[in-house]
């Protein structure tokens, strides 16, 4: 399950890393914390799931993470949501500290690309529900 999640979080975050990165040297630190904090929510809340029965759930959830993956060709959505962070920390002012500043927009940035899984995740669910009635309607 760690290793699982690691490649998975770690392929999810290449664009974000690339774009991010562009903001100048010194902040891959605070990238990499942001990004290593997702790969332990995703190992904790899996792990949750698998032990308390929600195979199921914990399947869906893996695949609508590995389907993010190619979604980053398409740049725009990692460019919303880093917008959207940019914004959100703005908001919030956490501009004092450059370290701060940088973890706070990759956290941001993950939180509005895991509610773009959410919706994969509605999607494989609803695809899931249809074949499952259409199954049982045969």
């Amino acid at each position: 399950m760690y290793f699982k999640w690691f490649v998975v979080v770690g392929l999810n975050s290449i664009l974000g890393f690339m774009l991010g990165s562009e903001e100048g040297k010194g902040f891959e630190i605070a990238m990499i914390t942001g990004i290593l904090t997702w790969y332990f929510v995703y190992v904790c809340f899996d792990n949750y799931l698998q032990k308390n029965g929600y195979i199921n759930t914990s399947r869906k959830l893996f695949l609508s993470a590995v389907l993010r993956i190619p979604l980053q060709f398409f740049i725009m959505p990692d460019m919303y949501a880093g917008l959207a962070a940019i914004m959100t920390v703005d908001f919030i002012g956490l501009e004092n500290n450059p370290f701060i500043l940088t973890y706070s927009k990759t956290i941001f940035t993950g939180l509005y690309l895991s509610l773009m899984c959410s919706v994969i995740y509605l999607i494989i669910t609803c695809i899931e529900n249809i074949w499952r009635k259409a199954k049982v309607n045969k």
